[in-house]
């Protein structure tokens, strides 16, 4: 499903495996912060943008 600017979708799920599970966005341009800087050890932009963590315990 594309999104776009200002749209927003609702997810349902059952969480039945333990575990952090990441959600994220797999347009990679989304998954990155404004080049304001890059991390000193890779030359890469920080590591960012459309992406949550769901912790299952």
């Amino acid at each position: 499903m594309t999104l776009g600017p200002s749209q927003t979708a609702g997810i349902a799920f059952k969480a039945v495996n333990p575990g952090k599970w990441m959600f994220h966005c797999h347009i990679l341009d989304h998954t990155l912060n404004p080049s304001d800087g890059e991390d000193s050890e890779t030359g890469m932009p920080y590591m960012g943008g459309l992406m949550t963590f769901i912790n299952v315990q």
